[in-house]
């Protein structure tokens, strides 16, 4: 009987916390998709973007198109 009280005990517990989060602040979705402007550079901010990319994509779809190799974006 002891075993049967402690276990609902614990649930109801269980019960109050779960509830109780429910008011927690939601979680903010930011969608990143469209066009990004991308340059490359040696790993410092560029001074200015020189190319645009869609996204999702590959930096190798970039107008113009950008050396890519050994770049950092």
């Amino acid at each position: 009987m002891k075993r049967i009280k402690r276990l609902f005990f614990c649930i109801s517990i269980l019960c109050l916390v779960f509830t109780s989060c429910k008011n927690v602040a939601k979680r903010q979705v930011m969608h990143l998709d469209g066009n990004w402007q991308i340059a490359k550079t040696a790993g410092d901010l560029p001074d200015a973007y020189t190319s645009t990319v869609s996204v999702p994509g590959l930096t190798d779809l970039a107008v113009p198109a950008l050396d890519t190799a050994g770049a950092v974006y």
